[in-house]
């Protein structure tokens, strides 16, 4: 056998393809096709064209996010990916979507002829409405041992909608379906998965099937605008695919990417999740990637292979556009590669364990109809290391280990949390570990923050990199000055990594700090989060050595929770131009400090209540109503000071007095 793959133009060139390679209309063809034009009447235009050359062939098809032709990768093209058996019967077919996904797949799977001789079905399903998950647990219930391979038709991202086709048509909605019967085909399978866990853990507190209504009760909507920023929020379910969540299921991780966004703020997720799940983002980890792409082609390398089709998750384009060929070159070079990128993928690992949905995988399979096809098989040297993908690994390894400080810290904490609970015998006590919690979310929403403009950085000196490459201008002196400025960004998130360690280092005596100096590193912190919502942040003082022997640490969290309180009304107000005034004052024996905002100020009748704890103002998703009071306890018992708070101009004042021992 053999595949021969054409990037398809018109009806002319694909006449002149099938002469020159002297394919004839034969029923032991499978042509697959792989289209990114996600158009009705192009498809079925397409499907005439080619049975005007080829009535006899077999055909299944898909829409899709991306197109494979050996190591080239395409957007908006179509791919004809022919192959040519000797030995091997096709069939193919096709079913509607039924009242729910496993019915549809039943349906499939009642409607394949002589299963138990079957070598190999390639299967593609719409990207939008059937659930991939539970679409698999038919065929592992039905019939286990047929290997299943191919996913979930895609549409460019756009989630509008997807095609799936063989060559008596169009299907909208359902499965299409392609068997290979052979007893002699030789069929192997594998996947690479190259995504780690990053950030804090979540708790999946209501989802039903694929469809998550709320994590840590809030919205799933929320919990990505929360944490990922409001840009990304406002683009999902396109910018969720890049990042998924990550759920253990037995001894492994699996991702579960968004394909979905609905009006209540649920989200649908390419597989399935359940309440009670615990999750946490996830990210591509490029040096896992490069690493499997040795492993996959060393693998594949061993088996006797005439073609290999590959089916893979829109998230590796997205995230190594290009580079992608860093893995197809390799299989490339083994033998003809064709495939797409999906919204998720069928894995089949072996006849002794299920059939898996892969999100955020790319999937492979070799077949070949005879043995020993490998035997003249020359290993090519192959580089997978390339100058501009250097600074793209050094900051997945940043996150990486970055990302297992944070556990590290939230780790300690936690054991240093429980322990304390333990001891704790008055509600104060307790109200105050709670509260260092709430700010620690507040914190990431911050780093998050942080993070967004360097990471802009670092892709507009890659773009500048590129550019410079492509138009000769590079020289030694210009890759210095990059990679310098690369290096700066990376120390200054490295940094921002720092700030946060220190911060929620507890404090176990008083020490003498400068208190601008705190109030300063605070504002670093939340800089970017204020700077994204329009808030000018203003610090005056009489005096620029003001000093203060005490908690840091702790009047350090009073100063954050000021200033998010601030940001947050601003915001909620719709003011367009917040402000945030800070004064550091010395008299007497007394330091003031006043936290001055535009925010519209607090309803008179329930500014009295805002020490109290668990009182909120704010939506309950928002905030947890013990900021302020426990603000109000570290002034007035560790500081031995005083903190008030009182409506002015428009705006709220908040006044601390700390004494000078």
């Amino acid at each position: 056998m053999k595949t021969l793959n054409l990037k398809y133009k018109n009806k002319s060139k694909l006449k002149e393809f099938l002469e020159k390679n002297n394919i004839k209309d034969n029923e032991k063809i499978l042509l697959q096709i792989f289209t990114g034009i996600c158009d009705r009447y192009y498809i079925l235009r397409l499907l005439d064209e080619i049975k005007d050359f080829l009535p006899n062939i077999n055909i299944i098809g898909t829409s899709t996010d991306g197109e494979i032709n050996n190591s080239h990768i395409s957007s908006y093209k179509t791919i004809l990916s022919f192959s040519i058996f000797e030995e091997t019967y096709i069939k193919t077919y096709s079913v509607e979507a039924k009242k729910s996904s496993f019915q549809t797949s039943k349906s499939l799977i009642r409607d394949i002829k002589n299963k138990e001789d079957a070598a190999l079905a390639i299967v593609f399903i719409d990207g939008l409405h059937t659930n991939g998950e539970v679409f698999l647990k038919a065929f592992n219930k039905y019939c286990h041992e047929l290997k299943i391979v191919g996913g979930l038709a895609a549409d460019n991202a756009e989630f509008k909608q997807t095609y799936i086709f063989t060559q008596d048509g169009i299907n909208e909605d359902g499965a299409v379906c392609a068997v290979l019967y052979n007893e002699n085909l030789i069929v192997n399978t594998n996947y690479s998965f190259g995504w780690e866990s990053i950030g804090r853990e979540f708790k999946i507190t209501k989802a039903v099937e694929n469809r998550v209504y709320t994590i840590d009760g809030q919205t799933a909507v929320n919990l990505y605008g929360k944490y990922l920023g409001e840009k990304i929020k406002d683009k999902l379910p396109t910018t969720g695919i890049e990042f998924p969540l990550m759920v253990k299921r037995g001894d492994k991780k699996i991702a579960r990417a968004v394909i979905g966004k609905e009006n209540d703020g649920s989200l649908i997720f390419g597989g399935n999740l359940k309440t009670g799940d615990i999750v946490t983002f996830g990210y591509g980890n490029v040096e896992h990637i490069i690493n499997d792409a040795h492993k996959l082609y060393d693998e594949t390398n061993q088996f006797d292979v005439e073609s290999i089709f590959v089916y893979s998750c829109m998230a590796w384009k997205r995230l190594l556009e290009s580079k992608i060929k860093i893995e197809l070159k390799p299989l490339s070079s083994i033998a003809n590669v064709s495939g797409f990128f999906t919204y998720g993928e069928f894995l089949y690992i072996s006849k002794d364990e299920k059939s898996q949905f892969g999100n955020e995988t790319m999937s492979i399979v070799t077949i070949s109809e005879k043995e020993n096809s490998n035997k003249n098989r020359v290993s090519p040297e192959i580089h997978y290391k390339h100058q501009n993908f250097d600074t793209l690994e050094s900051l997945t390894h940043l996150i990486k280990q970055t990302t297992q400080e944070l556990n590290d810290i939230n780790s300690n904490l936690e054991v240093k949390v429980s322990q304390k609970v333990k001891e704790l015998k008055d509600k104060d006590k307790l109200l105050f570990q709670q509260s260092k919690m709430a700010v620690m979310g507040e914190m990431l929403g911050n780093i998050a923050h942080q993070w967004r403009q360097p990471l802009n950085t670092l892709s507009a000196i890659n773009c500048n990199l590129k550019m410079k490459f492509k138009s000769g201008e590079l020289d030694e002196k210009m890759v210095d000055r990059l990679t310098s400025k690369t290096t700066e960004v990376i120390i200054k998130m490295d940094q921002t990594i720092d700030d946060f360690r220190n911060f929620f280092q507890p404090d176990k005596k008083k020490i003498i700090f400068n208190i601008k100096n705190s109030i300063n590193s605070i504002y670093k912190i939340a800089e970017y989060s204020l700077i994204n919502n329009n808030i000018k942040f203003n610090t005056e003082t009489t005096d620029e050595n003001i000093d203060i022997l005490g908690y840091k640490n702790e009047l350090e969290q009073v100063f954050l929770v000021l200033i998010n309180n601030s940001k947050d009304a601003i915001k909620e107000n719709k003011i367009r131009d917040g402000v945030i005034n800070v004064s550091i004052n010395k008299l007497d024996k007394n330091i003031i400090i006043t936290f001055e905002d535009n925010g519209g100020g607090i309803p008179y009748k329930i500014i009295d209540r805002v020490f109290e704890p668990y009182f909120t103002t704010k939506h309950q998703t928002l905030g947890t109503g013990i900021g302020l009071y426990m603000s109000k306890m570290i002034i007035e018992d560790s500081m031995n000071g005083s903190l008030k708070i009182e409506n002015k101009g428009g705006g709220v004042v908040t006044t601390i007095l700390l004494p000078v021992e």
